[in-house]
């Protein structure tokens, strides 16, 4: 019977219905029995000194089972990073199903960057919405400091005389690494370093611009910080082309087909604006297209990326 263990000096198994019980001593066997059949062998499944993982790799339920069935009960492990989102600018709401004000938009951003970064690995350790408040905003800095590796901000730092969290960073003495980035969309993405205190990316209100921001400029630190290999694109056969402005790398909205022959094709979406999630939502890929290129032509590569933050593709 399956599992048993197999009895010493003994080379072959047979399945308990192909035999026909005699009496207490004797069996008829229904086959012509052949040696090392129905026998597991210890170690063909996995060697002793064999690799199990890299380090890096994240533990999912497949890891889990093999870790379990190794005897591997103890690992040392990646801490989370600890993350926490700050949510500027009086227009938002943060009730999902109530009623706006004149003036007011629902805050999409604080809800998906929530889910996205746990899928992601990481702890979200606080999440504030805080309006046009910039003492508030110098308040979180000091609670933050020591408790959060990174500190993710939407809205506030493009041009507008609201727009309040380059100055108050610069006040509390932070580092500025860059304030701009030749992306579309997502061009105004900051990046700072606080003085004893965590680093800070500053994204774009538009949820769109915030999902590129996330996904192309938080999450590669992100992956850095729990040990994974940098990510690499997969490439896809585009199906019908389109202009595009040139000097600027652009992250497309696409949906992927993997077909049972040929190489992957990409259909770039219709509504690439950078507010509209509807299309997000229907896309299952990024079409990362190069600056240099004023368009991409019907039939040409382009690299491609997962939609998903965690890097996980979904071809459904």
């Amino acid at each position: 019977m399956t599992g048993a263990p197999l009895p010493p000096v003994t080379d072959t198994a047979v399945p308990r219905g192909q035999v026909a019980v005699v009496n207490a001593r004797h069996i008829l066997l229904a086959l012509v029995v052949a040696p090392h059949r129905h026998i597991r062998r210890r170690g063909s499944d996995l060697a002793a000194g064999a690799l199990l993982a890299r380090a890096g790799t994240c533990i999912d339920a497949t890891l889990a089972a093999l870790m379990a069935a190794s005897g591997v009960a103890d690992v040392a492990l990646f801490a989370r990073p600890h993350v926490a989102i700050v949510s500027t600018g009086n227009e938002l709401s943060g009730d999902p199903a109530g009623t706006l004000a004149p003036g007011q938009i629902r805050d999409a951003n604080g809800p998906f960057w929530h889910l996205a970064l746990a899928e992601a690995g990481a702890q979200v350790v606080a999440w504030s919405r805080i309006g046009d408040d910039p003492q508030r905003f110098t308040e979180l800095l000091d609670e933050q400091r020591g408790q959060a590796d990174l500190v993710l901000t939407m809205g506030g730092i493009s041009a507008s005389v609201r727009d309040y969290v380059s100055a108050v960073l610069e006040r509390a003495g932070a580092h500025f690494l860059f304030g701009q980035v030749a992306i579309r969309p997502g061009k105004p993405i900051l990046a700072a370093t606080l003085p004893g205190g965590p680093c800070l990316l500053g994204l774009p209100g538009n949820p769109v611009a915030a999902a590129v921001g996330l996904r192309f400029v938080a999450m590669p630190l992100l992956r850095y910080w729990q040990g994974p290999a940098a990510e690499a694109p997969l490439a896809a056969v585009v199906q019908e082309g389109t202009s595009l402005k040139a000097g600027l790398r652009h992250f497309l909205k696409a949906r992927v087909e993997a077909p049972d022959d040929g190489p992957l094709r990409i259909r770039l979406l219709p509504g690439q604006e950078s507010y509209r999630l509807a299309t997000l939502h229907e896309a299952n890929a990024w079409a990362v297209i190069d600056p240099a290129s004023p368009g991409v032509e019907t039939g040409a590569w382009v690299a491609i990326h997962p939609r998903e933050v965690n890097g996980r593709w979904c071809f459904a």
